[in-house]
């Protein structure tokens, strides 16, 4: 992936906004996006029609393949849960209504019309290609996450117009309180929004999975393996599991099950998947599905087992 791009359209008088990760430390927003304005690339992958909305567009022009989702807030709809929510309160607890009134009168200047979140690959990689669905669903999926946390509690509105705050202070810094430090590591450290995208850039261009947690508590876990891969993987008693780390540095996801753990664990080159049968007692489904998942996910590979006496050459 060479860039995520997130474009705001404010319901509001507000400017329109542009999110964009990675950035150089000379990279402005006004700044041409491998050709293209800002301004242009939102007007493209914006549906005018919000029935067109909520979608994944996938567009190849030239060297740059673009997926987008433009996401539609219903506001009426989160209105109706703020009064759902209200009729759950119970007699003693605090009073949410004041403290949703409040909100609503902060954030309506923040009330969005549309959003589209753009992620922006290089044709000359053959990972576009074979991993086309993997990116669909990752972008589908985080650009709903981020519309529904939007109609919750203005999370992507409250976000971007913190970020356009931040980027003024920093102009109006001297050049002596800039030493030492960029536009975009503090932005990184003060919104969670573009700690996600740096996240989610990160780990889609160098990990085997994606682990992220939308406004800290929105779980969106992605594997980068395509799944037709697995569709007719034999697994048979006599393979093992190769760790591609050690399991205490393995990151988990976020709601692991006992028996995930268990399995990564006891596994290793030349322990059989009969032999870790014997000494967990975990039958063979039980581990053949813990093996096909934990390969799934980037945790290692189901190989046949390795022995003293067995032969390896080298692939260099």
């Amino acid at each position: 992936m060479k860039k995520i791009v997130l474009f705001v359209n404010f319901s509001s008088r507000m400017e329109n906004a542009v999110v964009r990760y990675p950035v150089t430390p000379s990279e402005t927003d006004e700044d041409l996006i491998y050709g293209y304005t800002a301004s242009f690339l939102s007007d493209l992958f914006t549906p005018k029609d919000s029935k067109q909305c909520n979608k994944v567009t996938d567009l190849q022009v030239e060297d740059n393949r673009f997926l987008s989702y433009a996401g539609s807030i219903d506001y009426k709809t989160k209105l109706q849960r703020e009064k759902a929510n209200e009729h759950e309160c119970t007699e003693g607890t605090i009073d949410l209504t004041a403290i949703r009134d409040q909100a609503k009168h902060e954030n309506s200047a923040t009330d969005i019309q549309t959003f589209t979140l753009l992620f922006i690959f290089d044709t000359s990689n053959p990972q576009i290609t074979r991993k086309a669905r993997v990116y669909h669903r990752i972008v589908f999926q985080v650009g709903s996450c981020l519309a529904f946390e939007e109609g919750r509690c203005w999370y992507v509105g409250s976000e971007v117009a913190a970020i356009k705050r931040m980027k003024k202070e920093w102009v109006q810094r001297s050049e002596e309180e800039k030493v030492g430090k960029t536009l975009q590591e503090e932005l990184i450290y003060k919104s969670d929004l573009v700690e996600q995208l740096k996240r989610l850039y990160d780990q889609v261009n160098n990990e085997a999975r994606v682990i992220l947690k939308l406004n800290k508590w929105i779980d969106c876990c992605f594997s980068m393996q395509p799944l037709e891969l697995f569709k007719k993987k034999v697994i048979r008693p006599y393979n093992a599991f190769l760790l591609y780390s050690h399991s205490k540095k393995l990151e988990l996801p976020l709601d692991p099950s006992n028996l995930l753990a268990k399995f990564l664990k006891v596994v290793g080159p030349n322990v059989t998947f009969a032999q870790i049968h014997l000494d967990t007692g975990m039958s063979y489904d039980q581990i053949f599905e813990l093996a096909a998942y934990a390969e799934y996910w980037g945790y290692g590979k189901i190989i046949d087992a390795i022995h003293h006496h067995s032969l390896h050459v080298s692939n260099r």
